[in-house]
């Protein structure tokens, strides 16, 4: 991870997607919640492939105590040992 080496600059662009999924979610969370109060939202199982597959994984390892609570994760990433 870019905080661990900042060499490694390949993570850089999975963090504003793995934001964006965060905010996406609390908003469509949010609204159910509060506004169409047709559903009680407490929890998100979050899949993707190829680039948000590593969205996805990103998503899942992030700790947010005001964020919304990933409880599971699909990605469908494979994973590449670097050459």
């Amino acid at each position: 991870m870019f905080h661990d080496d900042p060499s490694n600059t390949e993570a850089i662009p999975l963090l504003p997607m793995a934001k964006a999924a965060f905010q996406g979610m609390r908003a469509a969370q949010d609204y159910i919640n509060n506004q169409l109060k047709v559903a009680d939202i407490e929890g998100w199982v979050v899949a993707g492939a190829s680039k948000r597959g590593w969205t996805t994984w990103m998503t899942g390892v992030a700790q947010c105590s005001t964020c919304v609570k990933v409880l599971g994760i699909l990605p469908l990433v494979p994973i590449v040992p670097a050459l």
